[in-house]
C-alpha cells in the first residue's frame, strides 16, 4: 500500500479528499455563476423598461416574470413617483445583493473545497 508523504494515510484516501475537494470547486464555480446569471436577468429587465419593446414577445415575458420572482424582497422597497427610478433602484439593488450572495458563497465552498484537498490558498 503507498503512503501519501504529507499526511502519512493512504494514497487513495488522498485521491477522495482531492475528489471531493474537486467536486466543491466545482459547485464553488456553478454557484457564482447562478448568481451573476440572477443578477444579469435583473440587469436586462432594468434595460427593458427603458428601450421600446414588445411586452407580448415570450423572451421578454420570460425575462420580466423570472426577473420578478429573483427580485424577491427588494421589489417595493424604494416608491419614488416615477416608477422607472424605482425599478433601476429595486432591481438594481436585488442585482448587487445576488451577485454579492453568489461571490460570497462561492467563495466559501471554493476555501471548503481546498481545505477538504488538504491544499491551502496561497
Amino acid at each position: 500500500m503507498r503512503v501519501d508523504d504529507r499526511r502519512g494515510g493512504p494514497a487513495a484516501a488522498v485521491g477522495v479528499r482531492r475528489a471531493v475537494g474537486t467536486i466543491i470547486n466545482l459547485l464553488a464555480v456553478t454557484v457564482r455563476l447562478i448568481g451573476l446569471a440572477a443578477a444579469a436577468i435583473l440587469l436586462v429587465r432594468i434595460g427593458l423598461a427603458f428601450v421600446p419593446v414588445n411586452p407580448g414577445n415570450v423572451i421578454v415575458e420570460w425575462i420580466v416574470k423570472f426577473a420578478d420572482i429573483i427580485v424577491w424582497g427588494f421589489r417595493d422597497l424604494f416608491l419614488p413617483t416615477d416608477p422607472r427610478i424605482g425599478l433601476v433602484a429595486n432591481y438594481g439593488l436585488a442585482a448587487v445583493f445576488w451577485m454579492a450572495v453568489g461571490l460570497i458563497a462561492a467563495g466559501l465552498l471554493s476555501g471548503l473545497g481546498l481545505r477538504v484537498a488538504g491544499r491551502s490558498r496561497s
